[in-house]
């Protein structure tokens, strides 16, 4: 398993440079992930030349009480957003979404229990340009395997996310 690991993160970083487009990146990085761990959903936020956090996409694997998935990903987001600033600022980690309910918004606590959350800081030269958020529910939490495949392929990604956002911005 892990020698097929190795050749997927191998591939997914070769390609990266070709990649052009949010959408493109942000499948491919959720695609490697899942192709090692399993079915997942995913949400992706980026930094703006004014340093705002804007949701960048969404990759889902279901619906939540009616709820479209960007606003279920903006809602998950939130407590998310405050660990990944004041407890994990570089690093990656999960959180076990059952474990602290009351953290967050009302509206999508009980689709929570059983919910595991892989998030990626993106950083390139120091500054913070985005952040990968994994999630899914079920008996198959993330595992140390999974945080070092998404830790090792999140400088590439952070780069390539930085490259993407410089001339999408400056096309606006």
């Amino acid at each position: 398993m892990r020698e097929e690991t190795d050749f997927l993160r191998n591939l997914y970083i070769s390609e990266l440079p070709d990649m052009s487009t949010y959408q493109e990146l942000f499948l491919s990085w959720t695609a490697l992930l899942g192709s090692t761990s399993g079915a997942l959903s995913a949400g992706f936020w980026i930094s703006d030349p004014d340093g705002r956090l804007l949701l960048a996409g969404c990759v889902s694997k279901g619906m939540y009480g009616g709820l479209d998935k960007s606003s279920f990903v903006r809602a998950l987001s939130i407590p998310v957003l405050c660990k990944l600033l004041h407890e994990h600022p570089k690093e990656c980690f999960v959180i076990e979404c059952g474990d602290d309910v009351g953290a967050f918004p009302s509206k999508i606590r009980r689709y929570l229990p059983g919910m595991s959350i892989l998030v990626a800081p993106l950083y390139s030269d120091n500054s913070l340009v985005g952040f990968g958020m994994f999630y899914r529910k079920g008996e198959q939490p993330f595992v140390e395997s999974d945080i070092k495949l998404i830790d090792e392929t999140r400088f590439g990604t952070a780069e390539i996310l930085e490259k993407i956002g410089k001339s999408e911005f400056l096309s606006d």
